[in-house]
């Protein structure tokens, strides 16, 4: 291969690197853009969705909670009036 047709295929070369950069950056604009197209609200929406739920439930997991706390309280101070007023009752007994 002589030195002109060395020239040659390398200058091919850097011509079709060239011409592939810029067809790729054409590409990548498209897919940029079509990315855009592909924005899909209910998606979002649904997820927004998602994350109120899981605040509402997490509020409503402690209000449970706390609910569960008062009763058992509640409880033992009922079985403790209920102790106190039949201690008596056996002594006399």
């Amino acid at each position: 291969m002589s030195f002109w047709d060395k020239c040659l295929s390398w200058g091919g070369r850097a011509i079709d690197a060239v011409s592939n950069f810029f067809d790729d950056s054409s590409d990548s604009s498209s897919l940029s853009s079509s990315s855009h197209r592909n924005y899909d609200p209910d998606k979002v929406k649904i997820a927004e969705i998602d994350k109120e739920t899981q605040l509402q439930l997490a509020g409503k997991e402690q209000e449970r909670i706390i609910l569960m706390k008062e009763a058992k309280l509640e409880i033992l101070r009922e079985e403790l009036s209920f102790k106190k007023y039949l201690m008596p009752r056996k002594l006399m007994v």
